[in-house]
């Protein structure tokens, strides 16, 4: 059976999003199919994708393999860039075996490098496979993805609770009483100034590279992009260190659950980073009254200390797996990783995401 890559526009927003909903057994009111959602993170301009990012297998017309590409460009330390795909939304119909895995291999080659992170049982086994080493030199897993959580409790909110009284005061207490044991890494030399809109004085768009990492590239007309993601409530903030611009934040709302979706400093040092996801959790709580905790993802293990430096609680990791059409990495230019590399910045339905994966 000869399938052919095609590139979906708009105009086919409703078949893309019938055939997730199928393939997902998706209700209807889920988040993460709603229109406005599908549209944004599938066609909407961004300033580092040509045209659509939803791509398909057809048989006779009608969709048997589907996959969404997040893209981002990094810049090593050498001062070189590579530019990745995410793949996000991947579905197959089981009427066409293997058509989910072509996909995978066919958008591979829009990219220098495919990045994927281990999630079910079943996407485990069928993703192995393209990741032994045996097919391909370049097929490999580079190491593990970290989510972290920091609690910010408040007794405020904790009055609107239906729980018991007795037992609201009991979790605010623990709450309050691990982040004594974990306290914030601020520093006096850091602030995070908002900013409606991001423009040509946001740092960290290159050349220059002095952390030793590969760090995704933000343009401002990206950043503003995220910030007009529907349906999760984006924040965008500079970070300075004694009052000169050293990096950026994006914060995500979603109601007690804040999310750090993005931050890129440029610097080497752990207690920088450290002090900048503390102000991540200082600012999150200023800024959010409904927020009780913050939820981050980092790679590689640089950033994981740092974080758990800034008081934040280890959970679970993903294996980091990536299909290099030509040897870009290396473990002394490990990519920066975090929400925004994903659609983990922004996906609402927790299904869906395990779905996805």
């Amino acid at each position: 059976m000869d399938l052919q890559l095609e590139q979906v526009g708009p105009e086919r927003l409703d078949d893309v999003v019938e055939f997730l909903r199928k393939t997902f057994r998706a209700p209807l009111d889920a988040p993460f199919l709603q229109t406005d959602q599908v549209r944004w993170r599938f066609f909407e301009t961004r300033p580092d994708w040509d045209g659509s990012r939803s791509y398909v297998f057809r048989v006779q017309g009608a969709i048997v393999a589907h996959a969404c590409v997040v893209p981002t460009t990094f810049l090593t330390p050498a001062g070189t860039t590579f530019r990745s795909i995410f793949p996000i939304d991947w579905a197959a119909s089981p009427s066409v075996p293997g058509a989910g895995i072509l996909l995978l291999k066919e958008i591979t080659s829009l990219a220098d490098v495919r990045i994927g992170y281990g999630g079910t049982p079943v996407t485990k086994e069928i993703t192995s496979k393209m990741h032994t080493g045996r097919k391909h030199a370049y097929e490999r897993v580079i190491g593990d993805v970290m989510r972290a959580k920091r609690m910010l409790p408040r007794w405020s909110a904790s009055r609107d609770r239906p729980t018991p009284r007795w037992r609201t005061i009991a979790r605010v207490g623990r709450e309050a009483w691990r982040n004594s044991q974990r306290r914030l890494s601020l520093g006096s030399d850091w602030a995070a100034r908002p900013v409606e809109r991001f423009d040509a004085r946001l740092p960290n768009q290159g050349p220059g590279n002095p952390t030793g990492l590969s760090i995704p590239l933000r343009t401002p007309e990206l950043l503003n992009y995220m910030l007009t993601c529907p349906g999760a409530g984006f924040s965008g903030f500079l970070l300075e260190k004694n009052h000169a611009l050293r990096g950026h934040l994006l914060l995500t709302n979603l109601g007690e659950e804040t999310r750090v979706a993005d931050l890129v400093i440029d610097s080497d040092s752990s207690g920088d980073w450290a002090a900048c996801y503390s102000l991540a959790a200082s600012t999150a709580k200023q800024r959010y009254p409904r927020c009780n905790h913050l939820t981050a993802m980092a790679a590689p293990e640089f950033l994981q200390t740092a974080l758990l430096r800034a008081g934040f609680i280890g959970g679970s990791s993903l294996p980091v797996m990536v299909h290099e059409r030509i040897p870009v990495l290396s473990p002394q230019c490990s990519p920066v990783l975090c929400m925004m590399n994903s659609d983990a910045a922004y996906l609402i339905h927790a299904t869906s995401a395990v779905a996805q994966r």
